[in-house]
């Protein structure tokens, strides 16, 4: 995605090597910044991405999907068996946390990030 200042972001999937730096933006945005163990298992995840602009890392996001529960698949499964419209294939998900490198602000790095999240 094209920004200001002539640079690209590049969103991707965070890797464990790419943790120093999150925490390194955490703690610049948030007076009570998560702990580092918080990011660390979210590792692996889709919802876990982060922002590049020339293999910098300029800003994050984490995306939690909520998985509903076997009573509420079996409710809309037997909702759905007596003719009522329902959604099986519905997720929930909610942004769980999002920053940006105050040196990358203004460049439209989190609405990148959001937007490649949702």
């Amino acid at each position: 995605m094209s920004l200001a200042h002539n640079r690209t972001v590049n969103i991707r999937v965070a890797y464990s090597s790419d943790l120093p730096e999150v925490f390194r933006i955490e703690n610049a945005c948030y007076q009570h910044p998560w702990p580092e163990i918080l990011f660390r298992g979210h590792i692996g995840e889709d919802g876990f991405m982060v922002g590049e602009i020339d293999s910098a890392i300029c800003g994050y996001i984490v995306i939690g999907i909520k998985i509903p529960t076997l009573l509420q698949r079996l409710e809309k499964r037997t909702r759905a068996l007596a003719g009522q419209p329902v959604n099986l294939e519905e997720q929930v998900g909610h942004l769980m946390n999002v920053a940006v490198d105050p040196a990358f602000r203004g460049r439209g790095i989190a609405k990148a990030l959001i937007k490649q999240g949702v």
